[in-house]
Protein backbone atom coordinates (compact mmCIF):
# COMPACT_ATOMS: atom_id res chain seq x y z
CA UNK A 1 0.00 0.00 0.00
CA UNK A 2 1.45 3.75 -0.34
CA UNK A 3 1.00 6.59 1.58
CA UNK A 4 -2.45 7.52 2.83
CA UNK A 5 -4.05 4.58 1.76
CA UNK A 6 -7.46 3.55 3.36
CA UNK A 7 -8.90 1.12 4.19
CA UNK A 8 -12.58 0.53 5.05
CA UNK A 9 -14.93 -1.83 6.92
CA UNK A 10 -18.37 -2.76 7.19
CA UNK A 11 -18.72 -4.81 10.54
CA UNK A 12 -22.03 -6.38 11.52
CA UNK A 13 -22.08 -9.17 14.69
CA UNK A 14 -24.74 -10.99 15.91
CA UNK A 15 -24.48 -13.07 19.07
CA UNK A 16 -25.61 -14.43 22.27
CA UNK A 17 -24.71 -13.49 26.00
CA UNK A 18 -22.77 -16.35 27.76
CA UNK A 19 -22.33 -15.08 31.06
CA UNK A 20 -24.08 -11.92 32.46
CA UNK A 21 -22.09 -8.95 31.03
CA UNK A 22 -22.21 -5.34 31.05
CA UNK A 23 -25.77 -5.92 32.73
CA UNK A 24 -26.93 -8.09 30.17
CA UNK A 25 -28.40 -11.36 31.05
CA UNK A 26 -27.38 -15.13 29.53
CA UNK A 27 -28.78 -15.60 26.41
CA UNK A 28 -29.74 -12.78 24.97
CA UNK A 29 -29.21 -11.79 22.36
CA UNK A 30 -27.64 -8.60 20.67
CA UNK A 31 -26.81 -6.92 17.17
CA UNK A 32 -24.56 -4.43 16.32
CA UNK A 33 -23.42 -2.38 13.31
CA UNK A 34 -19.64 -0.56 13.17
CA UNK A 35 -17.60 0.74 10.25
CA UNK A 36 -13.86 0.66 10.91
CA UNK A 37 -11.34 3.05 8.86
CA UNK A 38 -7.33 2.32 8.61
CA UNK A 39 -4.72 4.28 7.64
CA UNK A 40 -1.94 2.53 5.97
CA UNK A 41 1.83 4.25 5.58
CA UNK A 42 4.37 2.29 3.87
CA UNK A 43 2.32 -1.32 4.65
CA UNK A 44 1.07 -0.50 8.69
CA UNK A 45 -1.90 0.85 10.23
CA UNK A 46 -0.84 4.40 11.48
CA UNK A 47 -4.06 5.61 12.62
CA UNK A 48 -7.58 3.48 13.59
CA UNK A 49 -11.44 5.14 13.90
CA UNK A 50 -14.18 3.00 15.23
CA UNK A 51 -17.55 4.24 14.28
CA UNK A 52 -19.54 1.52 16.39
CA UNK A 53 -23.61 1.62 16.13
CA UNK A 54 -24.09 1.94 19.54
CA UNK A 55 -28.36 1.86 19.20
CA UNK A 56 -28.45 -1.57 19.29
CA UNK A 57 -26.39 -1.95 22.23
CA UNK A 58 -27.76 0.50 24.33
CA UNK A 59 -31.25 -1.12 23.63
CA UNK A 60 -29.98 -4.28 24.80
CA UNK A 61 -28.70 -2.93 27.42
CA UNK A 62 -31.50 -1.29 28.30
CA UNK A 63 -33.37 -4.78 27.91
CA UNK A 64 -31.37 -5.97 30.84
CA UNK A 65 -32.26 -3.64 33.31
CA UNK A 66 -35.96 -3.61 32.24
CA UNK A 67 -36.61 -7.48 31.05
CA UNK A 68 -40.30 -7.99 29.57
CA UNK A 69 -43.01 -9.23 31.64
Amino acid sequence: ASNGDYHFVLEKMSGTVKDNFMGMQPNMVINDTSVGVEKIVNGKVTDHWRFAGSQEMMKAMSMAKHPKK
